[in-house]
């Protein structure tokens, strides 16, 4: 029969493998941030399609209405957002639902995709 100090035991050991997971996967967030550093930093780097590092403009039609929103690729986004020259600038990682789609594209390339629950019809503008 177990004893409580057994069940406390097991919870501890469960806990500490969910952090092990968790700091190994911030060691390869932290990897990527740290090229992503390295390949920013360079003068020329230039973006042709939609990938890690790039600033990218989307023109997205949901039910006739089109609006216009630029998002930052960053391993982590956080959803942490930003107005520039007006335009609603939203750090975004690449697994996001709304990015996802848009993922190796390029200017004037469309995409159709679901944005909180409609579909939309996304259009890259401008990739930097």
């Amino acid at each position: 029969m177990q004893s409580r100090y057994d069940t406390f035991k097991e919870e501890a050991q469960s806990l500490a493998a969910g952090h092990r997971i968790r700091l190994i996967g911030l060691q390869d967030d932290l990897a990527v941030c740290e090229a992503l550093i390295q390949k920013l930093s360079d003068e020329d780097v230039r973006f042709a399609i939609v990938e890690m590092g790039a600033f990218f403009m989307l023109e997205v039609e949901v039910e006739g209405e089109k609006r216009i929103q630029g998002y930052f690729l960053v391993p982590d986004g956080a959803g942490m957002a930003a107005c520039l020259n007006g335009v609603n600038v939203m750090c975004v990682a690449p697994q996001a639902p709304v990015v996802a789609p848009f993922m190796g594209l390029g200017v004037d390339d469309d995409c159709e995709f679901l944005l909180a629950g409609q579909e939309a019809v996304g259009v890259v503008l401008k990739v930097e």
